[in-house]
């Protein structure tokens, strides 16, 4: 079966990704060293330069339009707990759909997507 087809043990909404666990995720009584997180989210975008930001620790994938812009699904790549930080440069205009998909195997965690104007 899919992730995405599995029940969740949390679901949120949210109006943007910035988080740190210390531990894992707590769901009900349980805590939860490792977990995905899948984010999806759409916006209208005025037009012009832009720079995504994303923080992540320990893999992560980010969509575009259904187009993969981010594939960071290596952890091994990093220390223990090194939270990498990559910068994408995007030209957008109009309606977008974004889609991250983020996995955290012990320890701290941290997922952060940040959209920001250039010009």
């Amino acid at each position: 079966m899919r992730l995405d087809q599995q029940t969740p043990v949390k679901s949120e909404i949210a109006d943007k990704l910035d988080y740190a666990w210390w531990g894992g995720i707590r769901a009900g009584e349980k805590q939860f060293q490792q977990f995905i997180t899948l984010a999806n989210g759409q916006a209208n975008i005025p037009d012009g330069e832009y720079e995504l930001s994303v923080t992540w620790d320990d893999a992560v994938r980010v969509y575009l339009d259904g187009k993969i812009i981010l594939d960071e699904w290596e952890p091994s790549r990093y220390s223990f707990d090194e939270s990498p930080n990559r910068k994408i440069k995007l030209h957008l205009s109009g309606n977008h759909n974004f889609k991250v998909e983020h996995v955290e195997l012990n320890g701290f965690a941290t997922l952060a997507i940040k959209l920001r104007k250039l010009d």
